[in-house]
């Protein structure tokens, strides 16, 4: 389960996490228990983790990685997206910095 692997790789638990998602505690015992999280519950979780939706709705079934594939004109960003997975952490680290900061800013054309 991709929320357990993320709980201890945080040091955290379920109940602190599902406080920050807001989402009622009792919602973690049904989902460990093998619920199938609602689509407004794994934004949330996602949002609360501070990772990419679409991860966790590939966790649970929602969509296939194919799903999320953004296609654009430009080969490069194409194979990035293609490619992602096989760039190493630090890599990407040092890429979402500069994406964040690209968007935090308004570009002129």
């Amino acid at each position: 389960m991709m929320v357990e692997d993320w709980l201890n790789a945080n040091n955290t638990n379920g109940s602190a996490l599902f406080k920050k998602a807001t989402l009622p505690n009792a919602l973690y015992t049904q989902l460990k228990r093998g619920s199938e999280p609602r689509p407004t519950t794994i934004r949330k979780l996602a949002d609360a983790m501070g990772i990419p939706r679409g991860r966790l709705f590939m966790a649970a079934g929602y969509c296939d990685e194919e799903d999320l594939w953004i296609v654009d004109k430009d080969p490069v960003i194409e194979k990035l997206f293609l490619y992602w997975k096989n760039v190493p952490d630090s890599k990407k680290d040092l890429m979402l910095h500069i994406m964040r900061t690209a968007s935090e800013h308004e570009i002129e054309e």
